[in-house]
């Protein structure tokens, strides 16, 4: 079993990303944010880094965050690989 680290080490250039910018406008008080970083951990935990469009009900469950907003992070904000979430 793979241990994950007690931390993850964000890239400063990650802060200053456009993308992060325009999440963090879209979806005040850091929502966006946390949710990016939700899905980090979530992906994290799974061989491969790797999950299904099929999962997105439970990760918004843990999340405590809508089904809507889970996809939105994923596709509008170009921060994940296709193939990090497939159908």
């Amino acid at each position: 079993m793979k241990k994950i680290p007690n931390f993850i080490p964000l890239q400063t250039a990650l802060i200053d990303d456009i993308r992060i910018k325009r999440l963090n406008k879209d979806h005040l008080n850091c929502s966006g944010l946390g949710i990016l970083i939700g899905l980090y951990f979530y992906l994290l935990k799974n061989p491969n880094l790797t999950c299904s469009y099929n999962e997105i009900d439970i990760i918004a469950d843990e999340l405590k965050a809508s089904i809507p907003i889970i996809v939105t992070v994923i596709e509008r904000y170009n921060l994940f690989e296709p193939a990090l979430c497939n159908s």
